[in-house]
């Protein structure tokens, strides 16, 4: 409860730093490539809401709060009644709710697209647990043994296209965000980095066309 209480703060008090200067509010949706070090990759959708803010014309700030799984997925061995061993495709993710701040360098072509590249920070903080496809005496001794650390630190580094229809904007993008904390607590062969290709939908507050 306290952790969910603490992310809930966090966000309110993200969201009202940066709502009076908003100038697109926008939603992003799309699925991520994940991959913990030597595990095999996954991929979890996410969604995130945010919005473009001191807009100068070549850059602007964009500040997004969102929900992502963190996880892995491995090749778990374990045994049956009979003691036999049972390879079993084992996933396992935390539920995180996701704050990043990018600085966005842009450029509009003469056909209206509007090109643009960021990079900026991201935390990720632990709301809740994710899926496992293991039984639930697996799971808890998994989560005793392999606990997934509370607040993550990492980058987010994008490219995307949008165009403006009017006041709405459409448009793709994609990002690498590697994580520097390590995934599970103190353990260094669990550090996470992944890929993601989302679709944004956004609304200008003032149309500039």
């Amino acid at each position: 409860m306290k952790k969910k209480s603490l992310a809930m703060a966090l966000m309110l008090l993200f969201v009202c730093l940066t709502t009076a200067g908003a100038q697109v509010l926008k939603v992003e949706s799309g699925v991520a490539f994940a991959k913990a070090s030597y595990n095999k990759a996954f991929h979890p959708f996410y969604i995130s809401a945010g919005m473009d803010y001191l807009d100068r014309g070549w850059f602007n700030l964009s500040s997004m709060v969102g929900v992502s799984r963190h996880g892995y997925k491995n090749d778990l061995v374990i045994g049956d009644a009979d003691g036999n061993l049972i390879p079993a495709n084992n996933i396992r993710s935390g539920t995180y709710l996701t704050l990043t701040t990018l600085f966005d360098v842009k450029k509009t072509t003469v056909d209206g697209f509007t090109l643009y590249a960021g990079v900026g920070p991201r935390l990720d903080i632990k709301a809740g647990d994710g899926v496992s496809d293991v039984d639930s005496q697996t799971e808890e001794m998994l989560r005793e043994a392999e606990p997934f650390t509370p607040v993550l630190f990492g980058l987010r580094c994008e490219v995307g296209v949008k165009k403006r229809f009017n006041n709405i904007e459409v448009g793709v993008v994609g990002s690498y965000q590697p994580t520097f904390t390590h995934l599970v607590k103190n353990n260094s062969l669990f550090k996470e980095r992944s890929f993601t290709l989302g679709i944004t939908l956004g609304y200008a507050l003032a149309n500039d066309n």
